[in-house]
């Protein structure tokens, strides 16, 4: 159980990591839109890279 986990936490922070970066392109070429969606998924990745890290480090 604690292999799912670890697997988890794993795929948690890849998808963490590739939706920041995608939004931070998003706000370096100034394309966000209005109603503050692109600061919500932001906001979202950098909350997975932090679910992802924690789990990886209490079941390793």
């Amino acid at each position: 159980m604690t292999a799912l986990y670890f697997l988890g936490g794993i795929d948690c922070l890849i998808f963490g990591v590739c939706l920041t970066k995608r939004q931070v392109k998003i706000f370096a070429k100034g394309k966000q839109d209005e109603l503050g969606f692109d600061i919500k998924l932001l906001t979202g990745g950098i909350l997975f890279i932090v679910i992802g890290v924690s789990l990886i480090v209490k079941y390793m």
